[in-house]
């Protein structure tokens, strides 16, 4: 069986996502096969969830550390402040899409896209 062929849940299993938080700093996702093998190392990805069909890993990208840090100094608004991105990684191509300015998202539980 290729890969199309198996099973959703069986499929999802071969890849993971996994994020490293630094104490105080920016953290890392990492999206990895079963074998360990890195597919992708996201620079401040968090909240990963892969998709009802699991094409794609969807993740929050958190702005830099030390930007809302100064942010916080400045005593900046919360429209003022650094926003999170949106990644979106096909795991078929390897292509990750960013949408900068997401202050949320949420998937679908069954949808194709």
């Amino acid at each position: 069986m290729g890969k199309r062929d198996q099973p959703e849940n069986q499929q999802q299993r071969q890849v993971c996502a996994v994020s490293g938080e630094a104490p105080a700093g920016d953290g890392t996702l990492y999206i990895k096969t079963s074998g360990n093998r890195t597919l992708r190392q996201v620079a401040r990805g968090d909240s990963a969830l892969f998709t009802a069909d699991s094409r794609f890993v969807v993740f929050a990208i958190k702005p830099l550390f030390k930007d809302v840090r100064q942010a916080k100094i400045k005593k900046k608004k919360p429209e003022e402040m650094p926003k999170d991105s949106l990644g979106v990684f096909a795991l078929e191509t390897g292509k990750l899409t960013r949408y900068a300015d997401v202050k949320s998202f949420q998937l679908a539980e069954k949808a194709r896209w």
